[in-house]
């Protein structure tokens, strides 16, 4: 694969310094104390929590999923995002779970455990389980950001997934060391003004290139669907090798929308909302974090869209694409078990 050129290793280099100096410039207002290291002193306003929200929400490795699925399904696709990313419990947050939470002027989920059910066994027991899941569910999800993470970056960097990963990790471990919550909600908010910049110019592109083109007959084309247009899925679909555990689309979707529905009603944790200045900024939050990540879904529609013309574009012979998609995988294979794969 190619790299960049250096004007694109700048820009790259730039933002992770960038990160790093608002790390170092806020460490001493996040060392005045611990309601400062962990909630920023209750002193952030709301639009500034709540685009930190979305930030939180709007992940590599989930935007990339979804985006391969809108390729090969097309807009009925995108209802896999109830399986967590259409954020439905952010609405319940709104109306009154983070308004509870920020009345309790607690600072930890741990401690919102004994403050609802006391500090007896099953208090306790609440608080326990509540870090132990912190622990499994933090774990869980930097195995799943890493391995997004790993992988994108090293279709650009001369290093390998594994390399990709650690560099970004190590990154954001100084800075949030260093600043605590004024860190992340800062670093959250020069992070969404980049994304901004990107959908815009992804949606743009996407829509200048496929203007005049016939975007079922370049699906059909490209992804052999006979209705990638559809907007409403039919409840026994038909796709193709690898992603067969999708035939049942309208059942899987079902599914990840009552789950969803279920988890949200009683979530917590959440410290953007233990740090909200009042209960009516708590609710704001989480409205400025729903409608912000309203931006990702022509992020990927958009990606999807450019998808299609390249691979178009790459392999007019479409037969060819089965054994693409194998070297491919016996590629990042490689990179994950080589330690100089590149040799």
């Amino acid at each position: 694969m190619g790299y960049m050129n250096w004007f694109d290793y700048a820009v790259i280099l730039a933002y992770l310094v960038i990160l790093l100096i608002i790390g170092f410039y806020l460490r001493a207002r996040a060392s005045r104390s611990l309601d400062d290291y962990f909630l920023a002193g209750r002193s952030l306003p709301w639009w500034a929590l709540g685009i930190s929200g979305m930030a939180s929400w709007l992940d590599l490795t989930g935007t990339m999923l979804v985006t391969s699925l809108l390729f090969v399904m097309g807009p009925k696709g995108l209802l896999l995002e109830f399986r967590g990313g259409a954020c439905l419990v952010l609405v319940f947050l709104m109306v009154y779970i983070g308004k509870w939470q920020r009345r309790s002027r607690l600072m930890t989920n741990a401690e919102w455990m004994i403050f609802r059910f006391g500090d007896g066994f099953g208090g306790t027991f609440a608080r326990l389980s509540a870090v132990l899941a912190a622990i499994v569910g933090t774990v869980g999800m930097l195995a799943y950001a890493i391995k997004g993470v790993g992988l994108f970056l090293s279709m650009f960097l001369p290093y390998t997934p594994i390399v990709c990963a650690a560099i970004m990790v190590a990154v954001t471990c100084i800075y949030l060391v260093q600043s605590g919550f004024y860190g992340v909600v800062v670093t959250d908010v020069f992070q969404s003004v980049c994304i901004l910049v990107g959908v815009i110019f992804i949606v743009w592109l996407a829509v200048s290139k496929i203007a005049g083109v016939d975007v079922a007959a370049l699906a059909l084309q490209v992804t052999g669907q006979t209705d990638w247009t559809a907007t409403i899925p039919a409840w026994q679909e038909k796709f193709p090798k690898g992603y067969e555990q999708y035939d049942y689309l309208t059942l899987i979707v079902l599914f990840f929308l009552t789950k969803t529905i279920f988890q949200s009603m009683g979530v917590t944790g959440d410290n953007r909302y233990f740090a909200a200045r009042d209960e009516r900024e708590s609710g704001l939050l989480a409205m400025t974090s729903g409608w912000s990540m309203v931006m990702r879904w022509p992020l990927m529609m958009g990606a999807a869209l450019l998808g299609l013309l390249i691979i178009q574009a790459s392999f007019p012979d479409q037969s060819v694409l089965g054994q693409a998609a194998a070297v491919i995988h016996q590629y990042y294979c490689l990179l994950y078990t080589s330690p100089s794969p590149r040799d």
